[in-house]
């Protein structure tokens, strides 16, 4: 199963033969090949000569381009970047697929179609900021616990991701006496999932 399959129920049949540029799979009822002048994902595109039904029908709905997303087989969840995290910690049941963007106009999950997870404790999110991210739930968890605890503290997503603290909040810690709190980020501030939990944070 790929991204598209999972998402679309019902897709656009065509009449075209051949293999899918997207996904690499053959088929009798596809579209043929065509891109926006905007179009800047040809990087990720695999040898073909059109599109198959799902993945012409997916391409063509712009909402999977515009927002964050959560596909599942009964559902798919076009969501805003602080309604994200619920799901990211407690994922679905399987099949599922995780998309975040930061731009709300590349197409960041090309690079990852075949990634549809069925594992709940170690699953795959696409981003178009930090590629294709790989999460252990209790990791993320912990992760995420730690940001929200810095949140509260006011402070900044960009001192979280860069690791430049001021000397205002350095001093705070100390006197608080959470300055450990500070150190361990230090630990994190280059993966990728520490970027994509601290994005959808609060």
């Amino acid at each position: 199963m790929t991204i598209p399959e999972l998402c679309i129920k019902s897709p656009e049949l065509g009449n075209e033969k051949g293999y899918c540029c997207i996904c690499g799979k053959q088929t009798k009822i596809g579209y043929k090949f065509s891109l926006s002048d905007n179009f800047t994902g040809f990087s990720y595109l695999k040898f073909g000569n059109l599109f198959c039904p799902y993945c012409y029908t997916f391409m063509k709905n712009q909402n999977f381009r515009k927002h964050c997303w959560l596909a599942t087989q009964d559902e798919i969840l076009f969501l805003k970047r602080n309604e994200y995290l619920p799901y990211l910690l407690n994922p679905p049941k399987d099949p599922f697929a995780f998309y975040i963007t930061k731009s709300f106009k590349k197409q960041g999950f090309l690079s990852g179609f075949q990634y549809v997870n069925y594992s709940q404790e170690n699953y795959i999110v696409l981003t178009d900021f930090v590629g294709n991210v790989l999460i252990n739930l209790n990791m993320a968890k912990k992760m995420s616990k730690l940001i929200e605890f810095l949140r509260e503290r006011k402070v900044s997503k960009t001192q979280l991701t860069t690791g430049n603290y001021t000397m205002f909040i350095y001093k705070k810690a100390i006197n608080e006496g959470w300055d450990k709190k500070i150190e361990e980020t230090k630990k994190y501030i280059r993966e990728p999932l520490w970027e994509v939990l601290c994005y959808v944070e609060s």
